[in-house]
């Protein structure tokens, strides 16, 4: 259950970079997100190079990408709650009657 977590949570890092790129209250996450990429991949040329392969040396980063996915869901959660207030305000356009 955990590999494929990890593995998953791997794959959706650069999404979550895009993400950063795109929207304006993901972007500290964003960043955070291409570090996290860079990091993975450092580790693994690293370690592959200088010693021989074993799961443990990536398994030492594999819970990393999951927690930041856990706070990108996080964030959603909150830009969403905060939302509908913001909604409200920007319902009437030009040209819009107020409600009396």
């Amino acid at each position: 259950m955990q590999v494929p977590l990890a593995l998953a949570a791997m794959a959706a890092l650069p999404l979550l970079v895009w993400l950063g790129l795109r929207r304006q209250a993901y972007h500290d996450l964003g960043l955070l997100a291409g570090t996290l990429t860079l990091a993975i991949l450092g580790n693994a040329v690293v370690c592959g190079a200088l010693s021989n392969a074993h799961d443990r040396y990536g398994a030492r980063l594999a819970w990393v990408p999951v927690l930041v996915a856990v706070l990108v869901a996080l964030r959603r959660q909150e830009v969403e709650a905060a939302a509908p207030a913001d909604a409200d305000i920007a319902v009437a356009g030009p040209g819009a009657t107020a409600p009396i």
